[in-house]
């Protein structure tokens, strides 16, 4: 682990999948995954906005506490997050004209709904550019960069 793990703008997340057929000898198969930066999440609900502004109108979404995301740039008080990012819907249903793809989680309390700002999408119907506050004058530190690699992750 040289602690520049990700330099070169992606981020890496290892995981085992165990397969067995007809077989009492098991295959397991090891997968990797990409996108950007890695942040975390430190706040309750974190806010996806539209622009770095926090106008209210450019509210989209949210996330929440612990979900890991991959971050295109920082500019100021402000990241951008990579276009394949997946993003929980303020208003439901009633936010989604201009986006196609919605997967609706079932049997939580609060109904998600989320949509992908990947650029076949962003280029039709997606809303494009997604952005999130970094630190808030009032609630402190929303976001942080993640400084390790994950865990598992063998280099």
């Amino acid at each position: 682990r040289s602690g520049a793990w990700f330099s070169h703008g992606g981020f890496v997340e290892s995981g085992d999948l165990e397969l067995r057929r007809n077989s009492t000898r098991v295959v397991t198969l090891r997968f990797i995954t990409g996108f950007g930066d890695p942040w975390a999440v430190l706040h309750d609900k974190v806010l996806v906005r539209s622009s770095p502004s926090d106008k209210e109108e450019n509210i989209l979404g949210y996330m929440t506490k612990g979900d890991i995301l991959g971050i295109k740039s920082r500019t100021d008080n402000w990241v951008e997050l990579v276009p394949d990012s997946d993003v929980r819907l303020c208003q439901g249903l009633h936010s989604l004209r201009r986006v196609r793809q919605i997967i609706a989680r079932r049997g939580a309390k609060e109904r998600d709904y989320k949509f992908s700002a990947s650029p076949a999408a962003a280029a039709t119907s997606g809303p494009g550019r997604l952005w999130m506050m970094v630190n808030h004058p009032l609630f402190g530190e929303l976001l942080r960069r993640c400084q390790e690699s994950p865990p598992g992750l063998d280099s």
